[in-house]
């Protein structure tokens, strides 16, 4: 009994631990944020699709060139320019969680800083050519898309709090009257803070250039990005924070948390590589990344659910299992899984825990092994989450029917993983009912 007491009295505490991780503003900001420009990122990867699969089908030649270029500008318009829509997004949401009244300058201030700490001179490749050349005066994909992921999180972040630090010191705002429309003062209320926040970005920038000969974004991308992809996207250190994710899920606190804040950024990073080598006909360099994540850790959804629906569907005699999966089924086929999560439930329930924390395990190594192999290829178009699984996979593959049979394979494992913990936990259920109807 004492023992139990201890059990439970760890999980309490690591949920409250966790919830108040989960509850730290940048966090949550973060998480807005993407949210906010997902669409934009899977957009990017239908136009991959269309350009590797739908064109090919009846186009060849110039007039297949001319046609890809419609996928190229969506490709511009959407992951090339992710650093400005992440340092935008953030300056917005973040100025929102501080109930400052103006995020709009907020906006506009922070991608200010991020162009103000960009390099002068940048290496641009030559048209029809493998060289480089030097250029003055521009600013290239490779700086304000995927690269530039991390540097608008770090800039945004810290621009917006400077802005808002120094907007509500009032000696520095500046006052026109009453006789002045609001729409107007409203901009110059700001103005001393505006020209601070971006001066101090100027000074730092043109420090790191003239004394070190380097740039803020080179140092970001060094020191910071680097290191947290090659761990996040390494296939242990992805397998341990997304397990994490997984085991807040278990205690109620929605993975989103981790996934979201910790594993987004790096994914992203790696599908937005996929996407420009598989644009340019080179091979895809990245085994996990966002859309690997989707179509082989969360089958069903996190925790790979799906299996268990089918175990239940399939070998339980359990009534009240039963009832649940008849209607948790349908959310589950788009990967909608918390009618499962809280109805069997899987939440504080010890048993079930352990397979929904294992399943999702045993997606990503087998779906790891199979393209290190190079049975299936690494995916380059981002698909949504709530795509139903086998379909998720042949649209994030750009058509490929293997990644099917190593879907049916992963939920076979799955299925076999769960069984025999389900079964514990009816008999376990059962118990519990037995016990409460003779108290």
């Amino acid at each position: 009994m004492g023992e139990n007491n201890n059990n439970t009295s760890f999980v309490d505490r690591f949920a409250e631990i966790a919830g108040k991780i989960g509850s730290i503003t940048y966090l949550q900001v973060l998480k807005n944020s993407f949210q906010s420009i997902m669409p934009l990122f899977i957009l990017a990867g239908f136009g991959v699709l269309i350009n590797s699969v739908v064109f090919p089908l009846f186009a060849d030649g110039s007039t297949l060139t001319n046609l890809q270029t419609i996928g190229a500008l969506i490709n511009n318009a959407t992951l090339n320019i992710s650093g400005i829509l992440v340092v935008s997004m953030i300056a917005y949401n973040l100025s929102e969680f501080r109930g400052f009244g103006n995020s709009i300058s907020s906006v506009l201030v922070a991608l200010a800083s991020f162009f103000a700490v960009m390099p002068i001179t940048v290496d641009a490749p030559a048209v029809g050519s493998e060289d480089t050349l030097s250029v003055t005066d521009a600013v290239t994909y490779d700086i304000i898309g995927t690269n530039g992921i991390f540097a608008g999180i770090i800039i945004g972040f810290l621009a917006t709090e400077i802005f808002i630090k120094f907007s509500r010191i009032d000696k520095l705002q500046i006052s026109l009257g009453e006789s002045v429309p609001s729409s107007v003062s409203k901009n110059f209320t700001v103005l001393i803070p505006v020209i601070i926040t971006v001066g101090i970005f100027a000074i730092v920038a043109s420090v790191l250039s003239v004394v070190w000969g380097t740039d803020l974004l080179d140092i970001i991308e060094t020191a910071i990005q680097e290191p947290l992809k090659n761990f996040g996207t390494g296939l242990w250190g992805f397998i341990l924070i997304y397990s994490i994710g997984v085991l807040l899920f278990t205690l109620g606190i929605h993975h989103s948390v981790v996934t979201d804040s910790v594993l987004k950024p790096v994914m992203l990073i790696n599908m937005g590589e996929n996407i420009e080598a598989a644009s340019a006909g080179e091979e895809v360099p990245n085994i996990i990344n966002e859309s690997f994540q989707i179509v082989f850790g969360q089958i069903g959804g996190h925790g790979g659910t799906l299996a268990l629906i089918l175990v239940i569907l399939i070998f339980s005699r359990y009534a009240p299992y039963k009832k649940v999966t008849q209607l948790a089924a349908g959310p589950g086929l788009f990967n909608i899984n918390e009618p499962v999560i809280f109805g069997i439930p899987i939440v504080f329930n010890i048993v079930l825990m352990i397979p929904f924390i294992l399943s999702p395990i045993v997606g990503i190594l087998i779906g790891y092994f199979a393209t290190w192999i190079g049975f299936i290829t690494p995916f380059s178009v981002l698909v949504p989450w709530t795509l139903p699984p086998l379909l998720n996979g042949y649209l994030a593959s750009a058509g490929d029917w293997r990644v099917i049979i190593v879907q049916l394979i992963v939920i076979l494992a799955q299925c076999l993983l769960y069984l025999p913990f389900l079964k514990v936990a009816e008999r376990s259920a059962r118990y519990q009912t037995e016990l409460d109807e003779t108290t």
